[in-house]
């Protein structure tokens, strides 16, 4: 599909085949990840596997964060993986764009994670997943039509959707700043790399305790 829409450009055609293929790979990593993660967790709920686990001296907080060490090691090496084509046409370019790849993916493995430990349905945590990476993804443009020219600012309605939003926006990541395809074009500063090496930690972390959260309260 990228080689097909770099045949169509007129002009720049190497650019184009890198955002063709990198945007259709980011959501394409993200689905493989979130999938990789959830079934893998239930499977080892329903085969007794946790339970075998927790009756040795493990705590269930060790099991927590082992689990999402190895789930963010194989999101790790599946950004590697997709960022191959990328790296041997723009290294220089594919670089910041995979280890952005690389932090979308561990922010997706914690959520999914943490959502797969509450839910334990492979359909409603996929869905949960999705609804937060969709709204994470797009809460800017929800932000500019929330308070667009066409929205009567006077109603009360448009105020409380205005500000039920702006609240959403600084609850949320802000994914729209991540593995951006422009990055092809134009290199990412430093400072665009640290807030989304400083937001994955801080949201990890936090996806992190409400999934062990909820793990510490169950009963096995």
């Amino acid at each position: 599909l990228a080689e097909f829409g770099a045949a169509l450009a007129v002009t720049e055609s190497a650019a184009h085949r890198s955002a063709f293929y990198a945007a259709g790979m980011r959501l394409g990593a993200v689905f493989v990840v979130a999938l990789i993660v959830c079934v893998s967790v239930l499977r080892e709920f329903d085969d007794k596997g946790v339970e075998a686990v927790l009756s040795r001296p493990v705590s269930r907080g060790d099991w927590y964060c082992g689990r999402f060490c190895g789930y963010a090691s194989v999101a790790i090496g599946f950004a590697a993986l997709v960022a191959v084509p990328l790296v041997l046409q723009q290294p220089t370019a594919a670089l910041p764009w995979a280890c952005s790849l690389a932090l979308e993916l561990i922010l997706v493995t914690a959520a999914t994670l943490a959502f797969t430990i509450t839910v334990r349905q492979v359909p409603a945590a996929l869905c949960a997943v999705a609804g937060f990476y969709l709204l994470a993804r797009g809460i800017s443009g929800f932000g500019l039509m929330a308070t667009g020219p066409t929205v009567d600012s006077a109603a009360a309605s448009a105020r409380l959707i205005a500000r039920f939003v702006d609240i959403l926006a600084h609850v949320l990541p802000a994914l729209d700043r991540y593995t951006r395809t422009a990055w092809f074009t134009t290199p990412p500063t430093v400072s665009e790399l640290g807030f989304i090496v400083l937001q994955t930690i801080v949201y990890a972390a936090l996806l992190g305790a409400v999934g062990l959260f909820d793990l510490q309260r169950r009963n096995f």
